[in-house]
Parts: C-alpha cells; sequence; structure tokens
C-alpha cells in the first residue's frame, strides 16, 4: 500500500505539476474507456499550457480556480481549463504536489475521491468512521456521503 507523500509543514508547501507521463500511467490504470482517457489527458494537457507554473493558478481569483460558477452549463463553464483539470488537481493533492485551499475545496461544492484513491490504494478510515457512525445511531446515507466528502 502506497500512501501519500505529505509535505512538512514548516516547508513552503509543494506546488508543481506532476509529468505527463506520471499523469498518464496514472489514466490507463484509472479507467479502460478510451474517451474518458482522452479527456482526462486532453484537460492535464490543457490546463498545463494555461498554467505551466502551478503557482499561478494558486494566485488566480477563487472563481477562475473553481472554474464552473453556480449555474453555469459545464460545457460552457467560465474557465474551462480550470473546471475540467479537477480530476488532475486531485490527482496532484493525492500524490504531494500540491495542498489546496479550504476556500477552493468548499467552493466545488461536492468533491469525491472514492474512486480515485481506491485505485491508488490508500487507506482513508472511512469504514471505521462509517462502523462508529451507524453504532451513535446514524442511519441512512447521511454519514456516509458526509464521512466521503471529508
Amino acid at each position: 500500500m502506497s500512501t501519500p507523500v505529505v509535505p512538512n509543514s514548516h516547508r513552503a508547501p509543494l506546488c508543481h505539476h506532476a509529468s505527463s507521463e506520471e499523469y498518464k500511467e496514472f489514466v490507463y490504470g484509472y479507467t479502460q474507456n478510451r474517451d474518458r482517457r482522452r479527456l482526462l489527458l486532453q484537460s492535464q494537457a490543457q490546463f498545463m499550457q494555461r498554467y505551466p507554473d502551478l503557482r499561478n493558478w494558486f494566485r488566480a481569483p477563487l472563481t477562475e480556480r473553481v472554474g464552473r460558477l453556480h449555474g453555469e452549463d459545464i460545457y460552457h463553464s467560465s474557465y474551462q481549463e480550470s473546471y475540467q483539470a479537477r480530476r488532475y488537481l486531485l490527482f496532484l493533492a493525492v500524490r504531494g504536489y500540491a495542498r489546496f485551499d479550504w476556500e477552493w475545496l468548499l467552493a466545488l461544492g461536492y468533491l469525491s475521491l472514492g474512486t480515485l484513491l481506491d485505485h491508488m490504494h490508500l487507506e482513508t478510515g472511512v469504514n471505521e468512521l462509517l462502523e462508529e457512525a451507524r453504532s451513535l445511531g446514524y442511519i441512512g446515507r447521511s454519514p456516509t456521503d458526509a464521512i466521503s466528502w471529508g
């Protein structure tokens, strides 16, 4: 089992792109769907072209980083590169290449890391938390949804 790299909190946070080869290897293991592979790789390439220095993306206004404003159609978002690159950005976080601020995470509204973490064989402890929630009387999907997002 591999574990994510957690940057030392006394140093400046890591903030750099993964290589195209590393992300391609991940994508090919993550999905067998050719169209999905093409979309994920194309999204990464466009994002890296728009933000060759990842620090510039972090300096951008929150609306630009979120990519899709409330009520916008997913195919016509204000900042398409940021919106389409969300899976890549999450990959960067899990690999320890980037750390995201709460404003961005909360502005996304919903964030699902389950399949990404499962594919990367990273233990989240979610099952243990769900068991504890159920033992405390929580029922249905509410603890699953809350814990999975967190």
